[in-house]
């Protein structure tokens, strides 16, 4: 029978009357709540107070919901999905979070609850989240000896004679690091963070945000310079079969270059902005998955975006400096800092609540 209250209205009984009845729903689901067989790889129907592990394949799969309607209002449905596959969700006359069908490819855990009329809808979301990784060198320390320069102790390689200079200036300098060339055409020196050029560090899409102090020393003729990320930094930034970065070529013309290639494709952009021989913040920056945005200082120089423009592979990270005379040439750079979640960093729990 409903339940009564002494002294109160007739609205107020019936409110309360509501609250009481979905109270007891909770409890039953609870009680009730059953678990389907873990791991469930393919189409499925989810039933009231179920907890059910999805192990969703590539291709995804969808989980058809009962339909809402007032016996039901206030029930959970719960979904441990356990894969990056697509799980796409629908109701029987009724909507998903106000949608026909709603469709997920997170791993986490998702609380439905019906709101016995229109449709299902997401309480709570638990996802886990890769804390980035912070690497920063202000080349204050070291010494100019390969693996042993900066705080991150960088690999000097190249052809030819490479070489570093550590300069006696502050921690605000952008030339505390001087990159040297022999004077054979094409000699180049390299600093990256493997052991070889060829070294594997991160992939791009674990890369959320790349950044160098740098400035030409005076020097922008006949000079060939990357920074960014690459399968070899062996090889000139157009040919190398995978790459991501900041590319400037003096053959091209005075302006930055942006680059991505992809299994050998891909070719430089010009972004209509001339290098400075002033100091410089180079920054990439994942603005959402696989969108990278390019700045000098606060200028956006370009975009580049999508799965087929930017490489899945893990790749070296440094900074490549050729001479493309006769003559040595020289770059410096103050500053180096990169923000990753390639690194075997930590997950953290993170809570999104329906409010």
């Amino acid at each position: 029978m409903p339940w009564t209250i002494p002294q109160t209205g007739a609205s107020d009984s019936r409110a309360l009357d509501q609250r009481f009845q979905l109270l007891e729903r909770r409890i039953v689901a609870v009680e009730t709540k059953s678990v389907q067989p873990a791991n469930v790889a393919s189409d499925f129907v989810a039933h009231e107070g179920e907890t059910i592990f999805v192990a969703a394949p590539t291709a995804g799969l969808v989980g058809l919901l009962p339909q809402p309607k007032p016996a039901n209002r206030g029930m959970m449905v719960h979904l441990v999905c356990q894969t990056t596959g697509s799980v796409t969700l629908r109701t029987v006359g009724g909507f998903v979070n106000g949608q026909a069908s709603l469709t997920r490819q997170d791993v986490g855990t998702f609380t439905l609850v019906s709101d016995g009329a229109s449709g299902w809808w997401i309480e709570t979301l638990h996802l886990p989240r890769p804390r980035d990784v912070t690497l920063q060198d202000w080349f204050c320390s070291g010494n100019s000896t390969t693996g042993s320069i900066g705080d991150l102790g960088w690999t000097l390689t190249g052809a030819g004679t490479p070489a570093v200079t550590r300069n006696a200036t502050g921690m605000t300098s952008s030339g505390k690091l001087t990159l040297t060339t022999t004077a054979a055409s094409n000699d180049r020196t390299t600093i990256c963070l493997a052991q070889t050029e060829a070294g594997n560090v991160v992939k791009p899409a674990e890369v959320t945000l790349l950044q160098a102090v740098q400035t030409f020393n005076a020097v922008t003729a006949t000079k060939r310079l990357f920074f960014g990320l690459a399968t070899s930094l062996a090889t000139a930034p157009a040919s190398v079969a995978d790459s991501l970065g900041f590319l400037y070529d003096s053959s091209v013309g005075a302006n930055w270059l942006t680059i991505a290639r992809f299994g050998s494709t891909g070719t430089a952009t010009d972004t209509g902005v001339a290098a400075s021989t002033a100091d410089a913040l180079l920054s990439i920056w994942q603005q959402s998955p696989l969108t990278f945005r390019f700045y000098a200082g606060n200028t956006l120089l370009g975009t580049i975006a999508g799965s087929l423009a930017v490489s899945a592979l893990p790749m070296n990270v440094g900074f490549r400096l050729e001479t493309l005379t006769t003559s040595a040439t020289t770059h410096k750079v103050g500053y180096f800092g990169m923000a990753c979640r390639g690194l075997g960093s930590p997950f953290v729990s993170d809570e999104f609540v329906k409010g």
